[in-house]
């Protein structure tokens, strides 16, 4: 898809992380482009390199991990300058909610202190704003969660809370790290309406990251799958996740199906998830239908339709 002012333009990203044997590059060749207004997606298994990816555009990568890449921008500022550059953006033009509300959280303060460090950052001082923030979130009982402990609240309150302390940021870009994670199903579509609201309110962009085939579809306007740290179909959600032409993305979709079918016997894709193939296709050694080009020639990102991409050899196998 080509947007012509995109909000967040990334080319060719890459996280070389620490290892026992060495440095490894554990996400590569990351291109994407994110409109105002506009929900992402980054799918794909547990270790596919989405939540790396997340962080890294943030700035928020632990010490040792290295970013690079050919272009990273925002809002056409560009963000290859490290700390010094992100660190003004942060709290005010990008926002996180990350996927274990707890952790987000200074145990030892209640929560209208945590309320108010934001207000005060994005210089709102009226007396009831927290209150108001909770409110808009659909917190019925707003003093009570200001006066409580984060171990008093649920993990769906701590997230509705975090949701709210991001929207009285109002950022441009939010980077959503599998929000819905340990929430039971009517919570977690909760969540994600909160999210949508926040975004219609203020015409902010998302970066949804989930491993929630579902979740992507209510929510996001296109997807990205990754696998081994790099994307191989990005395009509409309703194409990629209804039509999916990467294998990968096929037996992605196969897994979630035979689950929701209560088959008797599952779908499962073999291989370790996370691995990097050191030469060649990045699904190389867990495709089916993997050849002598796929072994010696990684491929490209290649255009199906103007607004739909993959990474493929045999995209009509």
């Amino acid at each position: 898809m080509t947007i012509a002012t995109p909000l967040l333009s990334v080319a060719d990203l890459a996280v070389t992380v620490p290892g026992p044997s060495g440095p490894w590059t554990a996400v590569a060749g990351i291109d994407l482009a994110l409109a105002r207004g506009e929900t992402l997606g980054l799918i794909g298994e547990s270790g596919s390199g989405k939540t790396l990816t997340g962080l890294a555009l943030l700035g928020l990568l632990p010490s040792g991990a290295r970013v690079t890449a050919r272009r990273l921008t925002f809002d056409g500022q560009d963000l290859r300058g490290g700390e010094p550059v992100l660190a003004p953006l942060r709290g005010r033009r990008l926002g996180m909610i990350v996927q274990d509300p707890v952790g987000a959280f200074n145990p030892a303060k209640r929560i209208g202190w945590h309320m108010r460090a934001v207000l005060r950052r994005r210089g709102d001082r009226r007396p009831d704003a927290a209150a108001c923030w909770l409110s808009a979130v659909g917190v019925r009982a707003a003093e009570r969660v200001l006066a409580a402990y984060p171990h008093q609240l649920s993990g769906g309150m701590l997230q509705r809370v975090l949701i709210a302390m991001v929207g009285a940021l109002e950022p441009d870009l939010i980077v959503a790290d599998e929000p819905t994670t340990n929430l039971d199903a009517v919570v977690a579509r909760q969540i994600l309406d909160l999210i949508r609201e926040q975004q219609n309110r203020t015409g902010c962009a998302v970066l949804f990251v989930t491993h929630d085939l579902a979740a992507a579809r209510h929510l996001c306007d296109r997807v990205a799958v990754m696998v081994a740290g790099t994307i191989v179909e990005i395009g509409p959600a309703s194409a990629v996740l209804e039509a999916p032409r990467h294998p990968y993305t096929r037996g992605l979709i196969a897994t979630v199906r035979s689950l929701a079918a209560r088959d008797p016997i599952l779908v499962e894709m073999v291989g370790e998830p996370g691995r990097r193939e050191t030469g060649g296709c990045p699904f190389l050694s867990r495709c089916p239908h993997a050849d002598p080009l796929c072994r010696s020639d990684p491929p490209g990102l290649s255009a199906l339709r103007p607004d739909h991409f993959l990474r493929c050899h045999h995209p009509d196998v």
